[in-house]
């Protein structure tokens, strides 16, 4: 299954007041609990930059290596999201004898890399994914005697690709929203107390085999998902997500939780809110959402790379 396209629909019992989005949805229904996750989705998805900070294991095979730090920049304009993320900090790195699981050069350096550098564009008429990884050359000695970042890849993707969101909904997923692009029908509600509702729901989880997901949403703040686990049908958990509703909610006319994890089995990703603005932005992104506002970037060589990647994709 492809991950859904994210496009206005009419749904009668969601609508806008002023700057408040107001859901009507009869407690335990299971269609209609999927109509409010998803028209909160859409209203969050048609104008909204978010500034975060991403942490997470710099070397996804070696957890050892310490972890990456990352500003990560989204924004959307409904159906069209775009991703730059750009690491910050890195290590401590340490080396690996174990040449069978790792690399190594001639000279028995332990060899590793991360990826530097991220972008996305994901479109209804397909996906781009700019890549520029860093290598790192450890000693035995545990020092770093080689670094430097390669030349970026771009790849191509057709509409609804699995990596190119995956890639960049890792980082939405965990504040609460987006769940409603990989869930195919709700099967089963449960009202809990103070508005939680325990929800079972068939869908898909960045990939093609389908499963179950097991969702607590919190119906008394926006429908807000506080809580998901993802099971495929031969019964192994693949993807757990935990917005921790300690850290506070964003207050917005579609609120997001401040912070969250998203575990791929042992890979970790920890998020961090830091801004967030219901409009979109072009300087959010390394090479500008739109052309006609490639000015306010005031990057020569950011346009032509885009001109480039147009040409390509």
């Amino acid at each position: 299954m492809m991950f859904k396209n994210v496009l206005t629909r009419d749904i009668p019992f969601v609508f806008m007041l002023g700057l408040t989005l107001v859901v009507s949805a009869s407690a335990g229904d299971p269609n209609e609990m999927y109509d409010a996750l998803d028209s909160y989705d859409q209203a969050f998805l048609e104008d909204c930059t978010l500034d975060l900070t991403a942490v997470y294991p710099a070397s996804y095979g070696d957890p050892s290596q310490g972890d990456l730090t990352s500003r990560v920049l989204i924004t959307s304009n409904g159906p069209t999201q775009a991703m730059d993320l750009t690491g910050t900090s890195v290590g401590p790195f340490s080396y690996e004898a174990d040449s069978v699981s790792h690399d190594h050069d001639p000279a028995g350096n332990y060899v590793m890399s991360h990826n530097q550098e991220e972008s996305i564009l994901i479109e209804p008429t397909g996906c781009t994914y700019r890549v520029a990884p860093q290598k790192t050359v450890i000693d035995q000695a545990g020092s770093v005697v080689e670094s430097g970042v390669a030349p970026p890849r771009i790849d191509s993707y057709p509409a609804g690709a699995h990596r190119p969101c995956n890639l960049l909904y890792r980082y939405v997923l965990p504040l609460g929203r987006g769940f409603s692009q990989l869930i195919d029908s709700v099967t089963v509600v449960s009202e809990g107390p103070d508005g939680i509702s325990t929800v079972t729901a068939s869908g898909s989880s960045f990939s093609d085999e389908v499963g179950t997901w097991n969702l607590e949403v919190d119906t008394h703040n926006d429908y807000l998902v506080q809580k998901a686990v993802f099971t495929h049908q031969s019964g192994k958990t693949s993807l757990k997500l935990s917005p921790d509703p300690s850290a506070g909610i964003w207050s917005s006319p579609v609120p997001l939780y401040r912070a969250g994890t998203f575990a791929l089995s042992d890979y970790v990703v920890s998020v961090s809110l830091q801004d967030y603005t219901r409009e979109t932005s072009s300087i959010a992104v390394g090479y500008g959402l739109f052309e006609d506002q490639f000015q306010s970037v005031g990057d020569l060589a950011l346009q032509f790379w885009h001109r480039q990647l147009r040409r390509d994709a």
